[in-house]
Order: C-alpha cells, then structure tokens, then sequence
C-alpha cells in the first residue's frame, strides 16, 4: 500500500475462500454483475469474474478504513459506466455513492487483481504464457527492444510491456488506439499517469497505474 491506494494481487480459489466461499462470494454481487457472469461459458472463467468484483470490493473497503471509515465490503454497490456511450452495462468500474474513490479490478486464468484509490487508477493482471509480441501495441523502441531479447524471454517481457500499457489505459488517461504510442519501459510518468510493476508469484504479473 502508499499513500491514498491499496492494492492487491491474489488467486482466485484464494478470494473466494477469504469471502467464505463460491456461493457467499456471489451473493455480494449486485444482479447485473450477476448476469453477466452467468453468460460466461467456463466455470473457471466465471470464479475469475466473480473474485475480481468481490477483490475490488475488499481493497475499496480498506481504503476507506484507512480514511477513518468503517465500511464492509458487502455494503459496497459496484456500478459501471461507459464514457463513450453511457451505457452502464460496460466501462470502468466506481462505487456508487463513494465520490473521490477510484477502483479498477482485473483477471487472468486463475488471478485476480484489483486497486482502490483517490485518483484515478488502473490495474491489470496475466499469467505468464507463450504468446506472439502484438508490435502493433508496441512503441518502435518496445519493438526493437523485444527482437534483441531471445525467444524464450520475449513472451514474458512482452506481457509485462501489456499488463503496464493495460493498466495506464484503464485510468483513462489514453485509449486502446494510443497503445502504440505509449512507451511504458521506464518510471517516467506516461499519458500523466505512473506506471510500476506489482509483487507476484514469479509465473504472475501484474501492473498499477496512478494519475499525478
């Protein structure tokens, strides 16, 4: 944790038994998260979703307990809202009713990841996995840097490129169409935003980004 964020990094089996198991998990969830969930066809798929929103709601919970307020995790509503369209049914997550608290959850094949802070935030999980370099996300330097590296490093530094560029998307401060554009090797501020790698388990990575 810093100052004005939690974050947290976790298996998904994990959460669900920290919430007192699959079918208490759910039942924190509001209904349209619900139906949602229900429409995933692997049941792996759907424990990740399921987890990620009751994670989200857990750090939520313990940033506004480092505010001096007692709020529990089943008392939070999460709500979704598009900027682009208005729909509620997609976009970036929020608390309903907690103005100034920032959230954002992430999943990934059996992890979950989710942030909660006073700006705005974006996280993002992967596990580490063979897959081919997208260079059309990736800045000529990314690019160039990768085709350096030996081909059995370039999936994982790959996918530590992806999980940062994910997690600076998901703040809101640049689209997928900037993805190319953001070069996110270094510590320096990208699109406003600061973007540092989290502590996980070495076949897990994951990202934070915070605004200012």
């Amino acid at each position: 944790m810093t100052d004005g964020v939690r974050s947290l990094v976790d298996a998904t089996p994990d959460v669900l038994a920290a919430a007192g198991g699959a079918e208490r998990a759910w039942a924190l969830l509001a209904p349209y998260e619900r139906t949602r969930i229900d429409r995933l066809e692997r049941a792996g798929d759907r424990d990740d979703h399921v987890a990620a929103h009751v994670l989200v709601r857990r750090v939520a919970a313990a940033l506004l307990a480092d505010g001096g307020r007692a709020v529990g995790a089943e008392d939070l509503v999460l709500e979704q809202h598009c900027p682009g369209c208005g729909s509620a049914t997609h976009g970036r997550p929020a608390v309903t009713g907690e103005i100034g608290l920032h959230v954002s959850l992430s999943h990934a094949r059996g992890w979950v990841a989710a942030a909660a802070a006073t700006r705005p935030c974006g996280i993002d999980v992967e596990t580490v996995r063979p897959v081919a370099p997208l260079h059309g996300v990736l800045t000529a330097d990314e690019a160039a840097e990768l085709a350096e590296l030996p081909a059995a490093a370039r999936s994982s530094a790959f996918l530590r490129l992806w999980t940062r560029k994910e997690a600076v998307v998901k703040t809101g401060a640049a689209g997928l169409e900037d993805l190319a554009r953001l070069d996110v090797r270094g510590a320096e501020p990208v699109a406003g935003v600061r973007v540092r790698d989290l502590g996980t388990p070495p076949a897990v990575l994951a990202a934070i980004a915070l605004a200012g």
